[in-house]
């Protein structure tokens, strides 16, 4: 199967297609592994409390990728990674502040520098 057509990049994966709220500038790359970190907490989520409500495990968030045909974050539009990102930046910073974050943030994310700079000022 031919995946390229499934592709819908329209940049650079390196190219900053925006700067979050928190004026961080963030490339096509960085932006789709925050949004990875968000939807796999979901899942997570969804499983663990269906689980102990219905001894089932199940994830609609799962559910509606897997029915989709989803792509992945990295093949998806600027505008398509924008409007996600939109919904979801409140939850990337609220696990990212808890430290709940499911794995450690990319190596070349803005928010790794910013860390680095407050410890060697402190």
């Amino acid at each position: 199967m031919d995946h390229a057509i499934m592709n819908h990049r329209d940049c650079e994966e390196k190219d900053i297609i925006v700067n979050d709220s928190r004026g961080f500038g963030l490339t096509h790359y960085c932006l789709a592994e925050r949004l990875m970190q968000v939807e796999y907490s979901k899942i997570i989520k969804e499983t663990k409390e269906t689980s102990v409500v219905h001894q089932v495990y199940t994830s609609e968030t799962l559910i509606y990728m897997l029915e989709g045909g989803f792509r992945g974050f990295h093949n998806y539009s600027v505008k398509e990674l924008l409007d996600e990102w939109s919904q979801e930046e409140k939850n990337f910073y609220e696990m990212y502040d808890n430290n709940s974050l499911p794995w450690d943030v990319f190596e070349d994310d803005p928010i790794i520098t910013n860390e680095e700079d407050v410890k060697t000022s402190a």
